[in-house]
């Protein structure tokens, strides 16, 4: 008889637990490194399986099973401490937020100090950061013959090394697929790498010229590093898809929609990628927006890569490239910019819980509303009574000036709720009608359903507040030191937005 045995794949996080990275992804990482992966948006991080993050992440390695891990969020940044390994935790071993990535990799190695301080001594000191892209930073060769004896990871297929050679000095190689390509003899280690890395940059260009995924990589990376630009790699790894002519076109050219053209001619660039030619390039906002029909750029990543790179606003690049609402949601915008661009689409997405609407007046304000066209926004769209006057008292502290704004978009049921919002009996109600210059047959409309839809009631109030004249709400106890007269408050009627 064979034993039996229960299959378990290591690509993937087993059910219930509570670790975002597979077994194999922790193998997959260098010890005591920081690698860092994105940006990817939110929906891309919960299809990998981790909530809450949104742009940049980093993990760091810090045994077989064990890792460090930092997310980006929308208000800041989390930590986790997270092992893959059994236990009652279930893969998850401590968690923080803080404001930013690098606060969040310190709160996650001293999260790991506390409680495993021999483990995080095995990995001091671990500030190094690198890119997935080239992935690791150089880290000690397992096994080797020599400690000091050291390897780094460019890609799959390419890695850089150096080790102790004769006289004192280093050697360096690369290898490529497993072959070895030896590099010269130097003084130190700092050269060494140096040196190692060049020849292994040196293999990956000749690699990338016959594979396009690893071309569009490498200029991307090339593009986004924080050197200084050449555009001589770039004619290297894909120039040779093109004519001679192209080719010395594509090395001196300076303008921005032939090299555009140039880059799409080779088939092997995505658009991202040329985008961030360009913006190597220091080309302007202005030449870029321009370019990206050409760029075959979607749209939600034209705004998105504009607004990073170039610092343009949003809303500006959008009303450029006529973004529609969820081109903008799906670019990044803010709830403030979403209802500056489309406040109808974006208010009628929302609940009907009054804790959401208390937040949108001062949203609209945020977006550059002035309060009545606020307020008029709220009144075309609020779903109830209560969430438009929960959403008004948030912005207007004066319930004449409120009363004001709202009349010519609110209907009584949403009057009604607004003066119990702010807490008026039925005949002071009347009293704001009045200063606000509420025609009588509209005032006895609202004061019918603050009485409960006694209309005999309604109107006997309205009569008797209106018999008064223009007395001063204040002298009635509604809790206003002063409010404006009838004739001032009639000038402001015309308050109103376009809906």
């Amino acid at each position: 008889m064979l034993p039996r045995h229960d299959l378990v794949d290591d690509r993937t996080v087993a059910a219930g637990r509570r670790n975002y990275l597979s077994p194999a992804d922790v193998r997959g990482l260098p010890i005591g490194v920081w690698v860092e992966a994105g940006p990817y948006t939110r929906g891309e991080w919960l299809a990998r399986g981790v909530a809450g993050a949104v742009g940049v992440a980093a993990f760091l390695r810090v045994n077989g099973r064990s890792y460090l891990a930092a997310y980006e969020t929308r208000t800041g940044a989390m930590w986790r401490l997270e092992t893959s390994g059994r236990g009652a935790h279930l893969g998850l071993v401590a968690e923080g937020s803080v404001e930013t990535l690098a606060e969040a990799k310190d709160g996650a190695r001293a999260a790991l100090q506390e409680r495993f301080p021999e483990v995080a001594r095995a990995v001091e000191p671990a500030g190094a950061s690198s890119v997935i892209g080239p992935q690791h930073g150089w880290v000690a060769i397992e096994g080797g013959r020599d400690a000091r004896s050291q390897r780094r990871v460019l890609d799959e297929r390419v890695s850089a090394m150096v080790s102790p050679g004769p006289g004192g000095r280093w050697q360096t190689w690369a290898t490529v697929d497993g072959s070895p390509r030896q590099g010269p003899l130097v003084a130190d280690i700092d050269a060494a790498r140096v040196a190692a890395e060049g020849v292994a940059r040196g293999a990956l260009m000749e690699l990338a010229s016959y594979a396009p995924d690893r071309a569009n990589r490498i200029v991307h990376d090339l593009a986004t590093s924080a050197g200084p630009w050449d555009r001589t790699p770039l004619v290297q790894i894909v120039g040779h898809r093109l004519t001679d002519v192209d080719r010395g076109e594509l090395a001196d050219t300076r303008e921005a929609g032939r090299l555009v053209e140039l880059m799409r001619s080779t088939g092997v660039l995505a658009p991202e990628t040329m985008t961030r030619v360009l913006r190597a390039e220091d080309f302007g906002a202005a030449t870029v927006t321009a370019l990206v029909p050409a760029l075959g750029l979607p749209i939600p990543d034209a705004v998105r890569l504009l607004h990073d790179e170039w610092r343009v606003d949003r809303l500006d690049v959008g009303s450029a490239l006529g973004a529609t609402a969820d081109e903008l949601r799906a670019a990044g915008c803010t709830a403030a910019e979403m209802l500056a661009a489309a406040p109808r689409e974006e208010l009628r997405r929302l609940d009907t819980r009054e804790s959401t609407w208390e937040l949108v007046g001062p949203t609209l304000l945020e977006a550059g509303y002035t309060a009545g066209e606020a307020v008029a926004h709220l009144a075309a769209h609020a779903p109830t009574p209560a969430t438009f006057a929960v959403g008004v008292t948030s912005i207007v502290d004066e319930p004449i000036a409120a009363f004001v704004y709202a009349r010519t978009h609110a209907g009584p049921d949403d009057l009604a709720a607004l003066g119990e919002r702010y807490e008026l009996a039925p005949t002071d109600t009347a009293r704001v009608l009045l200063h606000a210059a509420y025609p009588t047959g509209r005032a006895i409309d609202v004061m019918t359903i603050r009485c409960d839809g006694d209309q005999s009631l309604a109107a006997g109030l309205v009569s008797e507040a209106y018999g008064r004249g223009t007395g001063r709400v204040a002298e009635s106890g509604v809790g206003v030191e002063q409010l404006p007269e009838v004739e001032m408050c009639a000038d402001a009627v015309g308050v109103g937005v376009e809906l």
